[in-house]
């Protein structure tokens, strides 16, 4: 039974989500989220077309390679998963400011990781459009790279997505020491996600270096 002053009050309306100590309606967060994701995304086009303008991809006419970029995308996945596991030990001391840092770090490094990867795939295709003429070992371990690093980079974008939902609800003050397991979920998948990129990356040495012997350079 309603106590007094509790009548026409909508208990069905979704609550409010409280943003760093102002109450924030779902619908306005399903908009920042949104917002967010999208200049993110942005930011990593960008990012990649400018590498793509103003650092040349390697020329190796015929010849299977491996972008420098790579190791620089391997670094920026290796950080931004660093960056969770420091959060996930941050939040459940209740260490809520130094969380939220390591949330956006992670958002930060997440995003270079898939600007710089779009690059690196790049620079294997202009690679490639060099050297249309190139053999069947070449054209065949070209495809096996561009498949695995594509497969890849689909499972982080998906990954970054849930890093953005994580981070804003971070910054919203829904997690603490008693509840923590989306921060701890999403940190399992960049995790799973740095250890299959390592595999792959040592694939690509393998097949690059069975290629250098029974290919010779043209």
């Amino acid at each position: 039974m309603p106590q007094r002053g509790e009548r026409g009050v909508n208990r069905s309306a979704a609550p409010p989500v409280a943003m760093l100590g102002r109450s924030l309606p779902q619908s306005q967060f399903v908009l920042r989220f949104f917002a967010l994701s999208a200049g993110l995304f942005a930011g990593a086009g960008l990012s990649a077309f400018g590498l793509s303008r103003f650092v040349a991809p390697p020329r190796a006419p015929g010849q299977f390679v491996i972008p420098a970029a790579f190791a620089f995308s391997t670094t920026f996945l290796i950080l931004c998963s660093v960056a969770q596991a420091h959060g996930l030990a941050a939040v459940r001391r209740e260490q809520q400011h130094r969380f939220r840092r390591d949330m956006l770090w992670g958002l930060a490094f997440g995003t270079a990781f898939v600007g710089v990867q779009v690059f690196g795939m790049w620079c294997i295709v202009q690679n490639l459009r060099v050297h249309q003429n190139a053999g069947e070992a070449q054209l065949g371990a070209t495809a096996l790279v561009m498949a695995a690093a594509a497969m890849h980079a689909l499972h982080v974008i998906v990954a970054l997505l849930i890093l953005t939902y994580v981070t804003l609800r971070a910054l919203s003050d829904r997690y603490d020491h008693e509840y923590s397991f989306g921060v701890a979920a999403c940190s399992w998948v960049w995790h799973a996600l740095g250890i299959a990129w390592l595999f792959i990356l040592g694939a690509y040495v393998i097949v690059y270096e069975f290629l250098a012997i029974r290919v010779p350079p043209l």
